[in-house]
């Protein structure tokens, strides 16, 4: 934790410009949802304390838009004291066990013996 308070990289906030082109990506990106496979298994994972997601609102939005354009295999997995980068908070160990586990269920991992 001390090394990326002390890295000038880390904790900065965006500019407008690039606030900007977050968003317009974000949106583009919203509406392609329906040009999603229906059977494409879907998971979606976050931290609650994510200043981006408006207190998860945005990541039930996003949930449902998947689910509005007919999916129907969404899994949905929050961090209650993580914030964006869940691959790089304390609790990382589970994080990446839960998407592993996730992927083997569904049967996407090679080479682990479950296919």
């Amino acid at each position: 934790m001390d090394a990326y308070l002390a890295d000038p990289r880390c904790g900065f906030n965006l500019d407008p410009a690039g606030l900007k082109a977050m968003f317009d990506g974000a949106a583009r990106a919203a509406a392609a949802t329906d040009r999603v496979r229906a059977d494409l298994p879907l998971y979606i994972a976050c931290g609650e304390k994510d200043p981006i997601n408006g207190e998860l609102a945005l990541l039930h939005a996003l949930e449902q838009r998947y689910r509005s354009a007919g999916l129907t295999d969404v899994t949905v997995v929050t961090y209650p004291d993580a914030r964006h980068e869940i691959l790089n908070e304390t609790n990382r160990a589970d994080v990446v066990t839960a998407m592993i586990d996730w992927l083997r269920a569904h049967h996407l991992t090679q080479g682990d013996g479950d296919q």
